[in-house]
């Protein structure tokens, strides 16, 4: 069973209950009146528009009304220091708001001064502490989001500046990377290595062609020996298969290519990863089962037998996708191999599952055995895994 199979559909399954209240009785207290009448009134009370920017079909929205809005500790905090709004940025005075303030993400919450300037965002579901922590900001002078923004302008070359607003701003759900793209070009190369830089172009720098990540990539050992060889050769091979993938699935063959040199170049770039994760994308993109399989085959026999969590996944997709034997006799070691490295239940759960497609019904009794054990520990659901027990134990008995 793939470990986000089961986390989705508790999601969805939690979520299909949650309500949408204007007001959360006990907890935030929201404004009815129209957008006008909110401003209005923080204005008249000096107090700063907490804005919950929603859509009906958003889970994380749903989930913030059902579990933060209402504790007393949050409710506390923002009904004492804001005045509260909740508006669908989909309907109504909502998609004007969405499109003043760039809202296009959900749920983004803007805070708000009476005359409708844009003091401070936060985005996404949080947890208490944080949300909390987030108004904490809004209100500070030196913390919101546009006070950082003001202090980077007025120094606009100052990489510490830059590093907290762009931080904050991309934590927003703003788009900030054509900014930063901007920030870097006005540094100089041997300023990348300094923290500040170097943090900014780890959150933002996606374009394998920009002179910061060639910068990194040419100078490598100057920047494992201060920042560590395993975050450096994950920054790499994210920039080079973030780059893969935006070729593959434009499917813009010069595009592609040029990847494919700038990385078969570098003596630090996984060339051989790269080239497989390549074959298994092209092959998804066209449809190609046949290569699909082979790649896919290829991609985790050569470069993911120690991650048990991509080994999961692709052993489940081969039991969900096919019944070549060859391919199923594959699943079944990556699933195997995943249990050695993680004897969690949805490893095991997968493990039973091919073994029972296999027709190896002992093992795979012992494996939904152990499944079901792990599951219980840890409060999961195991249902579908004694349901494969009891098909299991229908063979035997034949």
């Amino acid at each position: 069973m793939k470990k986000l199979l089961l986390s989705f559909s508790l999601i969805i399954s939690f979520f299909a209950n949650a309500q949408e209240p204007a007001t959360t009785e006990g907890g935030i207290s929201f404004e009815h009146g129209s957008w006008k009448e909110t401003l209005a009134k923080a204005k008249k009370e000096n107090k700063l528009v907490m804005l919950d920017g929603y859509t009906t079909w958003c889970g994380p929205c749903k989930w913030m009304v059902k579990n933060i809005f209402p504790l007393k500790d949050v409710a506390e905090f923002y009904n004492k220091n804001f005045i509260s709004a909740k508006i669908d940025m989909e309907k109504g005075e909502g998609i004007e708001i969405a499109k003043k303030y760039g809202v296009q993400a959900y749920p983004t919450y803007l805070f708000v001064d009476g005359s409708g300037n844009l003091v401070h965002r936060l985005c996404g579901s949080m947890e208490a502490p944080a949300f909390i922590q987030g108004g904490k900001d809004a209100m500070n002078p030196e913390t919101s989001l546009s006070a950082l923004q003001k202090s980077f302008l007025a120094d606009d070359k100052n990489a510490e500046r830059a590093l907290k607003y762009f931080t904050a701003a991309g934590a927003a759900c703003m788009d900030a990377e054509k900014d930063v793209v901007k920030f870097l070009d006005s540094q100089k190369p041997e300023s990348f290595l300094e923290k500040s830089n170097y943090s900014l172009i780890l959150e933002f720098i996606k374009d394998y062609r920009h002179a910061s990540f060639k910068y990194i990539v040419t100078n490598y050992k100057k920047f494992t020996d201060v920042y560590g060889k395993k975050e450096i050769d994950k920054k790499i091979l994210d920039v080079y298969s973030m780059s893969l993938n935006t070729a593959i699935k434009s499917k813009d063959e010069k595009a592609l290519a040029d990847v494919q040199n700038a990385y078969r170049k570098e003596a630090n770039a996984p060339a051989g990863w790269l080239d497989a994760f390549a074959d298994v994308r092209k092959a998804r993109v066209a449809n190609d089962t046949g290569a699909y399989f082979k790649a896919v085959v290829h991609f985790t026999d050569n470069y993911l037998m120690s991650d048990a969590g991509k080994l999961n996944a692709n052993a489940w997709e081969f039991y969900e996708k096919t019944n070549t034997v060859a391919y199923l006799l594959k699943a079944e070691a990556w699933a195997k191999k995943s249990v050695e490295l993680d004897p969690a239940f949805y490893n095991n759960d997968t493990y039973a599952a091919v073994l029972f497609k296999l027709g190896k019904y002992t093992e795979a009794k012992n494996a939904a055995g152990k499944a079901i054990e792990m599951g219980k520990k840890d409060n999961a659901d195991v249902k579908e895994t004694e349901q494969l027990l009891e098909k299991i134990n229908g063979k035997l008995k034949v």
